[in-house]
Protein backbone atom coordinates (compact mmCIF):
# COMPACT_ATOMS: atom_id res chain seq x y z
CA UNK A 1 0.00 0.00 0.00
CA UNK A 2 1.33 3.55 -0.98
CA UNK A 3 1.63 5.75 1.96
CA UNK A 4 -0.59 8.65 2.15
CA UNK A 5 1.96 11.27 1.37
CA UNK A 6 2.55 11.24 -2.46
CA UNK A 7 5.50 13.53 -3.87
CA UNK A 8 4.79 15.42 -7.34
CA UNK A 9 6.98 12.83 -9.73
CA UNK A 10 4.92 9.92 -8.18
CA UNK A 11 1.56 11.98 -8.85
CA UNK A 12 2.26 12.30 -12.12
CA UNK A 13 3.16 8.76 -12.37
CA UNK A 14 0.37 7.57 -11.12
CA UNK A 15 -1.78 10.00 -13.04
CA UNK A 16 -0.02 8.16 -16.11
CA UNK A 17 -0.50 4.61 -15.19
CA UNK A 18 -4.70 5.60 -14.35
CA UNK A 19 -4.80 7.27 -17.89
CA UNK A 20 -3.07 4.49 -19.86
CA UNK A 21 -6.15 2.17 -18.50
CA UNK A 22 -9.52 1.65 -20.27
CA UNK A 23 -13.11 2.07 -19.16
CA UNK A 24 -13.91 0.06 -16.05
CA UNK A 25 -10.63 -0.80 -15.23
CA UNK A 26 -9.95 3.20 -15.09
CA UNK A 27 -12.96 3.44 -12.65
CA UNK A 28 -12.22 0.84 -10.51
CA UNK A 29 -8.34 2.51 -9.84
CA UNK A 30 -9.79 5.88 -9.17
CA UNK A 31 -12.70 3.78 -6.39
CA UNK A 32 -9.27 2.21 -5.06
CA UNK A 33 -7.42 5.71 -4.84
CA UNK A 34 -10.11 7.33 -2.88
CA UNK A 35 -10.33 4.38 -0.47
CA UNK A 36 -6.71 5.38 0.11
CA UNK A 37 -6.20 8.68 -0.20
CA UNK A 38 -10.06 10.17 0.61
CA UNK A 39 -12.25 12.27 -1.66
CA UNK A 40 -10.29 15.44 -1.93
CA UNK A 41 -7.53 13.79 -3.64
CA UNK A 42 -9.46 11.37 -5.69
CA UNK A 43 -11.13 14.40 -7.33
CA UNK A 44 -8.35 16.01 -7.76
CA UNK A 45 -7.13 12.63 -9.47
CA UNK A 46 -10.18 12.46 -11.54
CA UNK A 47 -9.66 15.77 -12.71
CA UNK A 48 -6.30 15.67 -13.65
CA UNK A 49 -6.43 12.27 -15.75
CA UNK A 50 -9.70 14.07 -17.08
CA UNK A 51 -7.82 17.09 -18.39
CA UNK A 52 -4.68 14.43 -19.43
CA UNK A 53 -7.06 12.24 -21.89
CA UNK A 54 -8.98 15.76 -23.45
CA UNK A 55 -5.82 17.17 -24.20
CA UNK A 56 -4.54 14.51 -26.07
CA UNK A 57 -8.02 14.08 -28.04
CA UNK A 58 -7.65 17.81 -28.41
CA UNK A 59 -11.12 18.48 -27.05
CA UNK A 60 -9.90 21.05 -24.46
CA UNK A 61 -7.13 23.97 -24.85
CA UNK A 62 -3.41 23.10 -24.20
CA UNK A 63 -0.14 25.32 -24.69
CA UNK A 64 2.80 24.11 -26.50
CA UNK A 65 5.87 26.26 -27.59
CA UNK A 66 4.46 29.96 -26.76
CA UNK A 67 0.79 29.17 -28.35
CA UNK A 68 -2.07 27.60 -27.19
CA UNK A 69 -3.16 24.79 -28.80
CA UNK A 70 -6.49 23.01 -29.78
CA UNK A 71 -8.45 26.14 -30.32
CA UNK A 72 -11.44 25.71 -32.91
CA UNK A 73 -13.74 28.15 -34.16
CA UNK A 74 -16.49 25.79 -32.06
CA UNK A 75 -14.75 26.47 -28.80
CA UNK A 76 -15.00 30.55 -30.42
CA UNK A 77 -18.07 30.28 -31.14
CA UNK A 78 -19.18 28.80 -27.85
CA UNK A 79 -16.84 32.15 -25.81
CA UNK A 80 -19.07 34.51 -28.02
CA UNK A 81 -22.24 32.83 -26.87
CA UNK A 82 -21.03 33.49 -23.22
CA UNK A 83 -19.40 36.36 -23.16
CA UNK A 84 -21.24 38.30 -25.53
CA UNK A 85 -19.73 41.50 -24.59
CA UNK A 86 -16.21 40.68 -24.78
CA UNK A 87 -14.19 40.27 -28.35
CA UNK A 88 -13.09 37.00 -27.93
CA UNK A 89 -10.58 36.70 -30.63
CA UNK A 90 -8.33 40.21 -29.52
CA UNK A 91 -8.31 38.82 -25.74
CA UNK A 92 -7.20 35.30 -26.67
CA UNK A 93 -4.38 37.24 -28.55
CA UNK A 94 -3.87 39.27 -25.21
CA UNK A 95 -3.98 36.21 -23.18
CA UNK A 96 -1.06 34.70 -24.91
CA UNK A 97 1.01 37.48 -25.16
CA UNK A 98 0.86 37.83 -21.43
CA UNK A 99 2.17 34.37 -20.94
CA UNK A 100 4.51 34.75 -22.98
CA UNK A 101 5.99 37.46 -21.28
CA UNK A 102 5.01 35.69 -17.91
CA UNK A 103 6.63 32.43 -18.03
CA UNK A 104 6.70 31.50 -14.31
CA UNK A 105 2.77 32.33 -15.07
CA UNK A 106 2.46 29.32 -17.37
CA UNK A 107 -0.85 27.45 -16.18
CA UNK A 108 -1.71 23.53 -16.18
CA UNK A 109 -5.34 24.05 -17.23
CA UNK A 110 -4.99 26.09 -19.62
CA UNK A 111 -9.53 26.54 -20.53
CA UNK A 112 -10.23 27.27 -17.09
CA UNK A 113 -7.35 29.70 -17.63
CA UNK A 114 -9.07 31.70 -20.89
CA UNK A 115 -12.28 31.36 -19.22
CA UNK A 116 -11.29 33.57 -16.16
CA UNK A 117 -9.74 36.11 -18.66
CA UNK A 118 -12.99 36.97 -20.33
CA UNK A 119 -14.95 36.42 -17.75
CA UNK A 120 -12.78 39.17 -16.14
CA UNK A 121 -13.34 40.97 -19.19
CA UNK A 122 -17.15 40.60 -19.45
CA UNK A 123 -17.39 42.12 -16.02
CA UNK A 124 -15.24 45.16 -17.13
CA UNK A 125 -17.52 46.09 -20.04
CA UNK A 126 -20.71 45.24 -18.15
CA UNK A 127 -19.29 48.12 -15.75
CA UNK A 128 -18.50 50.57 -18.23
CA UNK A 129 -21.82 49.95 -20.31
CA UNK A 130 -23.83 50.16 -17.33
CA UNK A 131 -22.21 53.30 -16.50
CA UNK A 132 -23.16 54.62 -19.62
CA UNK A 133 -26.50 53.34 -19.92
CA UNK A 134 -25.82 50.85 -22.87
CA UNK A 135 -26.67 47.59 -21.46
CA UNK A 136 -30.31 46.83 -20.72
CA UNK A 137 -31.57 44.56 -17.23
CA UNK A 138 -32.65 41.81 -20.05
CA UNK A 139 -29.15 41.94 -21.56
CA UNK A 140 -27.57 41.79 -17.81
CA UNK A 141 -29.56 39.08 -17.05
CA UNK A 142 -28.62 36.72 -20.11
CA UNK A 143 -24.77 37.58 -19.65
CA UNK A 144 -24.38 36.98 -16.43
CA UNK A 145 -26.28 33.37 -16.87
CA UNK A 146 -24.11 32.37 -19.98
CA UNK A 147 -21.28 33.51 -17.02
CA UNK A 148 -22.78 30.92 -14.75
CA UNK A 149 -23.05 28.53 -17.95
CA UNK A 150 -18.95 28.81 -18.91
CA UNK A 151 -18.01 28.57 -15.24
CA UNK A 152 -19.79 25.65 -14.20
CA UNK A 153 -17.51 23.27 -12.01
CA UNK A 154 -19.31 20.49 -13.84
CA UNK A 155 -22.22 19.85 -16.11
CA UNK A 156 -25.77 20.47 -15.15
CA UNK A 157 -27.01 17.21 -15.37
CA UNK A 158 -24.12 15.55 -13.52
CA UNK A 159 -25.14 18.11 -10.40
CA UNK A 160 -27.10 15.70 -8.69
CA UNK A 161 -24.75 12.58 -8.71
CA UNK A 162 -22.49 15.23 -7.02
CA UNK A 163 -24.35 16.18 -4.57
CA UNK A 164 -25.47 13.24 -3.32
CA UNK A 165 -21.55 11.78 -2.43
CA UNK A 166 -19.89 12.58 0.93
CA UNK A 167 -18.69 14.43 2.12
CA UNK A 168 -20.31 17.21 -0.13
CA UNK A 169 -18.18 19.69 -1.98
CA UNK A 170 -18.85 22.79 -1.45
CA UNK A 171 -18.68 24.30 -5.21
CA UNK A 172 -21.37 21.28 -6.54
CA UNK A 173 -23.64 23.45 -3.97
CA UNK A 174 -23.07 26.92 -4.86
CA UNK A 175 -23.87 25.70 -8.65
CA UNK A 176 -27.17 24.01 -7.67
CA UNK A 177 -27.92 26.93 -5.47
CA UNK A 178 -27.42 29.41 -8.22
CA UNK A 179 -29.20 27.52 -10.51
CA UNK A 180 -32.26 27.31 -7.87
CA UNK A 181 -32.05 31.19 -7.37
CA UNK A 182 -32.26 31.74 -11.22
CA UNK A 183 -35.34 30.07 -11.10
CA UNK A 184 -37.08 31.44 -7.98
CA UNK A 185 -35.99 35.01 -8.69
CA UNK A 186 -34.87 35.62 -12.40
CA UNK A 187 -33.39 39.26 -13.18
CA UNK A 188 -33.49 39.56 -9.56
CA UNK A 189 -31.09 37.44 -8.57
CA UNK A 190 -28.96 37.98 -11.82
CA UNK A 191 -28.99 41.90 -10.89
CA UNK A 192 -27.74 41.42 -7.50
CA UNK A 193 -24.33 40.90 -8.43
CA UNK A 194 -23.90 42.73 -11.83
CA UNK A 195 -20.23 43.93 -12.29
CA UNK A 196 -19.16 40.96 -10.68
CA UNK A 197 -16.36 38.51 -11.53
CA UNK A 198 -18.58 35.40 -11.29
CA UNK A 199 -15.62 32.81 -11.14
CA UNK A 200 -14.72 35.00 -7.34
CA UNK A 201 -18.35 35.19 -6.66
CA UNK A 202 -18.86 31.07 -7.09
CA UNK A 203 -15.60 31.00 -4.66
CA UNK A 204 -16.48 33.48 -2.17
CA UNK A 205 -19.99 31.83 -1.62
CA UNK A 206 -18.06 27.70 -1.91
CA UNK A 207 -15.78 29.08 0.71
CA UNK A 208 -18.37 30.02 3.41
CA UNK A 209 -20.88 27.18 2.52
CA UNK A 210 -17.80 24.73 3.08
CA UNK A 211 -18.26 25.47 6.48
CA UNK A 212 -21.55 24.40 7.01
CA UNK A 213 -23.16 21.13 7.91
CA UNK A 214 -25.47 19.51 5.49
CA UNK A 215 -28.35 19.33 7.84
CA UNK A 216 -27.48 23.07 7.96
CA UNK A 217 -27.91 23.58 4.17
CA UNK A 218 -30.94 22.08 4.12
CA UNK A 219 -32.52 23.80 6.81
CA UNK A 220 -30.76 27.18 5.04
CA UNK A 221 -32.37 26.03 1.41
CA UNK A 222 -35.84 25.38 2.90
CA UNK A 223 -35.91 28.84 4.90
CA UNK A 224 -34.99 30.75 1.62
CA UNK A 225 -37.99 28.76 -0.41
CA UNK A 226 -39.71 29.94 2.66
CA UNK A 227 -38.96 33.10 4.20
CA UNK A 228 -37.32 35.36 0.91
CA UNK A 229 -40.44 35.38 -1.20
CA UNK A 230 -39.45 38.56 -3.10
CA UNK A 231 -35.68 39.16 -3.09
CA UNK A 232 -32.86 36.94 -3.54
CA UNK A 233 -30.75 36.61 -0.04
CA UNK A 234 -26.94 37.62 -0.17
CA UNK A 235 -24.38 35.47 1.02
CA UNK A 236 -24.47 36.67 4.80
CA UNK A 237 -28.02 36.47 4.87
CA UNK A 238 -28.03 33.03 2.99
CA UNK A 239 -25.81 31.98 5.74
CA UNK A 240 -27.65 33.06 8.58
CA UNK A 241 -30.82 31.54 7.14
CA UNK A 242 -28.98 28.27 7.64
CA UNK A 243 -28.51 28.76 11.23
CA UNK A 244 -32.03 29.40 13.03
CA UNK A 245 -32.88 30.98 16.08
CA UNK A 246 -34.55 27.92 17.40
CA UNK A 247 -31.86 25.25 18.03
CA UNK A 248 -32.92 20.91 17.08
CA UNK A 249 -31.86 20.38 20.78
CA UNK A 250 -34.61 23.00 21.72
CA UNK A 251 -37.30 21.58 19.21
CA UNK A 252 -36.35 18.06 20.82
CA UNK A 253 -36.64 19.13 24.38
CA UNK A 254 -40.58 20.86 23.01
CA UNK A 255 -41.30 17.91 21.67
CA UNK A 256 -40.07 15.74 24.73
CA UNK A 257 -42.40 17.80 27.05
CA UNK A 258 -45.28 18.03 24.76
CA UNK A 259 -45.46 14.32 24.09
CA UNK A 260 -45.52 13.72 28.23
CA UNK A 261 -48.77 15.51 28.48
CA UNK A 262 -50.22 14.57 25.67
CA UNK A 263 -49.86 10.74 26.86
CA UNK A 264 -52.36 11.95 29.61
CA UNK A 265 -54.67 14.58 28.21
CA UNK A 266 -54.69 14.36 24.39
CA UNK A 267 -55.85 17.79 24.12
CA UNK A 268 -52.61 19.19 24.94
CA UNK A 269 -51.91 21.81 22.22
CA UNK A 270 -48.85 21.57 19.90
CA UNK A 271 -47.35 24.80 18.07
CA UNK A 272 -47.18 22.78 14.75
CA UNK A 273 -47.90 20.01 12.72
CA UNK A 274 -43.97 19.37 11.33
CA UNK A 275 -43.43 18.96 15.40
CA UNK A 276 -46.26 17.00 16.11
CA UNK A 277 -46.07 14.50 13.62
CA UNK A 278 -42.23 14.35 14.34
CA UNK A 279 -43.06 13.28 18.01
CA UNK A 280 -45.64 10.76 16.27
CA UNK A 281 -42.99 9.03 14.12
CA UNK A 282 -40.29 9.04 17.17
CA UNK A 283 -42.72 7.65 19.78
CA UNK A 284 -44.04 10.12 22.21
CA UNK A 285 -43.88 7.32 24.85
CA UNK A 286 -40.12 6.78 24.03
CA UNK A 287 -39.41 10.63 23.20
CA UNK A 288 -41.09 11.51 27.02
CA UNK A 289 -38.41 9.57 28.40
CA UNK A 290 -35.13 9.42 26.29
CA UNK A 291 -32.27 12.66 26.82
CA UNK A 292 -31.05 14.74 23.88
CA UNK A 293 -27.74 12.65 23.45
CA UNK A 294 -29.46 9.60 23.05
CA UNK A 295 -32.63 10.85 20.59
CA UNK A 296 -30.56 13.41 18.89
CA UNK A 297 -29.63 11.18 15.61
CA UNK A 298 -33.31 10.01 14.92
CA UNK A 299 -35.03 13.21 16.06
CA UNK A 300 -32.73 15.23 13.70
CA UNK A 301 -33.55 12.56 10.82
CA UNK A 302 -37.46 12.27 11.04
CA UNK A 303 -37.50 15.76 11.59
CA UNK A 304 -35.76 16.93 8.20
CA UNK A 305 -38.05 14.03 6.78
CA UNK A 306 -41.07 15.88 8.39
CA UNK A 307 -39.69 19.04 7.23
CA UNK A 308 -39.50 17.89 3.50
CA UNK A 309 -42.97 16.21 3.87
CA UNK A 310 -44.32 19.50 4.18
CA UNK A 311 -42.18 21.17 1.65
CA UNK A 312 -43.90 19.28 -0.85
CA UNK A 313 -47.51 19.05 -0.07
CA UNK A 314 -47.76 15.75 1.50
CA UNK A 315 -47.35 16.13 5.50
CA UNK A 316 -51.16 15.83 6.95
CA UNK A 317 -52.36 18.57 9.40
CA UNK A 318 -52.11 18.70 12.88
CA UNK A 319 -55.16 16.89 14.22
CA UNK A 320 -57.77 18.94 16.14
CA UNK A 321 -57.60 18.27 19.79
CA UNK A 322 -59.88 15.56 21.71
CA UNK A 323 -61.24 17.27 24.85
CA UNK A 324 -60.32 15.63 28.05
CA UNK A 325 -63.52 13.70 29.51
CA UNK A 326 -63.58 15.07 33.44
CA UNK A 327 -65.38 12.95 35.86
CA UNK A 328 -68.56 14.41 37.24
CA UNK A 329 -68.88 16.45 40.26
CA UNK A 330 -71.51 14.51 42.29
CA UNK A 331 -72.97 11.15 41.77
CA UNK A 332 -75.71 10.78 39.11
CA UNK A 333 -78.19 7.54 39.51
CA UNK A 334 -81.63 7.26 37.31
CA UNK A 335 -84.67 6.54 39.70
CA UNK A 336 -84.43 2.79 38.70
CA UNK A 337 -81.12 2.37 39.69
CA UNK A 338 -81.69 4.01 42.91
CA UNK A 339 -84.83 1.95 43.67
CA UNK A 340 -82.58 -1.18 42.58
CA UNK A 341 -79.98 0.06 44.81
CA UNK A 342 -82.31 0.44 47.56
CA UNK A 343 -83.79 -2.80 47.54
CA UNK A 344 -80.88 -4.79 47.31
CA UNK A 345 -79.48 -2.70 50.67
CA UNK A 346 -83.03 -4.24 52.37
CA UNK A 347 -82.17 -7.62 51.15
CA UNK A 348 -78.27 -7.63 52.42
CA UNK A 349 -79.79 -6.70 55.86
CA UNK A 350 -82.58 -9.14 55.84
CA UNK A 351 -79.88 -12.13 55.52
CA UNK A 352 -78.46 -13.50 58.34
CA UNK A 353 -75.12 -13.95 58.85
CA UNK A 354 -73.80 -17.40 58.40
CA UNK A 355 -69.90 -17.25 60.10
CA UNK A 356 -67.50 -20.03 58.53
CA UNK A 357 -67.27 -23.43 60.17
CA UNK A 358 -64.13 -23.86 62.34
CA UNK A 359 -61.57 -25.81 59.88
Amino acid sequence: MMSEDMDSQSWAQLVEQIKALEGVDRKEALADFEDIYGRTKADRMRREVETQLALAAGTIVGWEEGAFTNITEQKIALWCKAYPMVNVKSELAKAQAYLVAHPGHIKSKYERYLTNWFSKEMSRAVKTRRATGRVTATQLHQAFQQQHEATRICPASELIEHLGRKPLGAKYVVDWLFDEQFRLYGNQFSSKWVGCDVQQLKNEWAADIGKLTPDQLRIGIRRMKTECTIYPPSRPEFIQLCKPTASLETLFMTAATLSARHLHDHATPWPDAVLYWTAQRFGMGELARVNWLAGKAKFTQIYHDVLTQQEDGTLPPLPAAVPRLNAPAGKIRSEAGSRALSEALAMLKRTPHRPEAAM
